[in-house]
């Protein structure tokens, strides 16, 4: 018997697809038409996240 799925799985699968994509991005390994596809479904996909721990207040 499958498992139900919830909206937090698929947002999970999502983020860890778009985290391949920006890895795969900086590398040089993703296809010019993908990055193109990439850009126009999803504006802003490209800067993820900073690097690092942000600073103490």
């Amino acid at each position: 018997m499958k498992r139900p799925t919830d909206s937090r799985s698929h947002t999970h699968t999502l983020g860890v697809w778009i985290h391949a994509q920006r890895y795969k991005r900086r590398r040089g390994d993703l296809d010019p038409t993908r990055i193109r596809l990439l850009d126009e479904a999803v504006p802003g996909w490209q800067p993820g996240r900073t690097r690092g721990r942000p600073p103490r207040r």
